[in-house]
């Protein structure tokens, strides 16, 4: 026993390569999440968490919120509050409230960012035995084993942006955190193989909290296409279809049950703050207009100076991804590449990018760029794809800086700015 501790010692990886399964993710995961909420002593469901409050409702046959403790945020129609936002979060919360267990939207949220690090372990997994990509083989030569690949590409995607996102318990991360797991899931079984159905279904969940998701589908389809002949892909992509196409009618119903327009989300009268509202009345939810504050908040949106002036802090628009992602400078080097895995990845980051630079709010409050969220699967994909050639030494060095970065974010975003 002494001996395999002295091993464990003198090299510490060997324990997690010894304990390298699914599972490990998601309890790694939990417990850095955990600890995190707990150093900084936000264990407690917020006032603007909503989803909590929109469940107990649905059970009840009521899609209002009664007395809401704030109206930040919510939609005034005929007299009642709503959530404008897809109701994803409250749906998941449900089976909680029929078991009568309390429900503590942190603690929630913890579990499912927890749970989603799981799914892309799965992914990272499949891409790896199934061996998609035989170009980019490592180096002669190369040491890092398939287990310390995965490890950096988890480290990157769980103490990235989905770090402070998973334990605010808010209602606009919440939304974040419901809809990753879903697309997470969807790549996954997209990776393995899966029945179209079974793809679309997940994708589908993932709209039923942002719709504009459905984007990517071409992931999706680039993983499967790795696997599939191109005859068996035409009805891979009709059963795919499914999914995203009940999602949709459940959605419009949801919107006619609420604002008697199918088309009608309510972020028209959205309780927002009054620095939006005139953008969001005059041109609406999404005008090239926007692209501009879009980009600045995405990539040029670097921290200001502290009070003193010597120590940089960040903004509360936001950062933009080239410090809080820097390892995302390195997909690059897969532009050129013509496999069906990196077109789908790249189609689906290209296309969810430009829709949300478009939106009328580039993410208000944040740290870092939020909405970068909802194309994280691809761009996973597409670092995974990095991590197997000569440059995954710079790869690695870079995500050790955002995780740095983003435990700075973590600290700011729940301590310093209160400060």
């Amino acid at each position: 026993m002494s001996g395999n501790w002295r091993s464990v010692a003198s090299n510490p990886w060997s324990l997690v390569r010894r304990y390298d399964y699914p599972e490990s993710a998601f309890i790694a995961t939990l417990l850095v999440y955990g600890a995190t909420a707990w150093l900084v002593g936000h264990t407690s469901t917020p006032t603007l968490a909503y989803f909590d409050r929109l469940s107990a409702a649905l059970i009840e046959g009521q899609f209002d919120l009664p007395n809401p403790p704030h109206t930040a945020d919510l939609t005034l129609f005929d007299g009642r509050w709503y959530v404008p936002f897809p109701p994803l979060p409250a749906l998941l919360m449900i089976p909680l409230r029929l078991l009568a267990l309390p429900i503590n939207t942190v603690w929630f949220s913890i579990f499912v960012g927890s749970l989603t690090a799981l799914f892309v372990d799965l992914l990272l997994r499949s891409l790896e035995s199934r061996d998609v990509d035989p170009v980019a083989r490592p180096a002669p030569g190369d040491a890092m084993a398939a287990q310390t690949r995965r490890w950096w590409l988890l480290a990157f995607f769980a103490l990235g942006l989905p770090w402070y996102i998973a334990i605010d318990g808010n209602v606009w991360f919440l939304s974040h955190t419901c809809t990753l797991l879903f697309v997470a899931i969807a790549a996954w079984l997209a990776a393995t193989d899966r029945s179209g159905l079974a793809v679309g279904a997940a994708l589908g969940m993932a709209m039923l909290g942002r719709p504009h998701l459905l984007l990517n589908w071409f992931l999706l389809a680039g993983l499967a296409w790795s696997r599939r002949r191109r005859g068996a892909m035409m009805r891979w992509t009709l059963l795919s279809a499914i999914g995203p196409l009940a999602a949709t009618a459940l959605l419009l119903v949801y919107n006619y049950v609420r604002f008697h327009d199918p088309l009608e989300f309510g972020y028209r009268d959205q309780q927002v703050d009054p620095r939006l509202m005139s953008d969001l009345y005059n041109h609406g939810l999404f005008h090239w207009r926007y692209l501009e504050r879009g980009v600045h908040a995405a990539l040029l949106a670097f921290p200001a100076l502290s009070e003193r002036g010597w120590f940089p802090v960040p903004r509360e628009t936001g950062l933009s991804l080239v410090i809080t992602s820097p390892a995302l400078l390195m997909i690059g080097l897969t532009v050129r590449r013509r496999d069906p895995r990196s077109t789908g990845a790249w189609l689906s980051v290209v296309t969810l990018f430009l829709l949300v630079l478009a939106y009328y709010n580039p993410g208000w409050a944040q740290f870092g760029y939020r909405f970068s969220l909802d194309f994280l699967v691809p761009l996973t994909v597409l670092l995974a794809i990095v991590a197997r050639t000569p440059l995954q030494t710079g790869l690695r060095w870079l995500t050790l800086a955002g995780v740095l970065v983003n435990a700075w974010g973590v600290w700011w975003w729940f301590i310093g700015r209160n400060g």
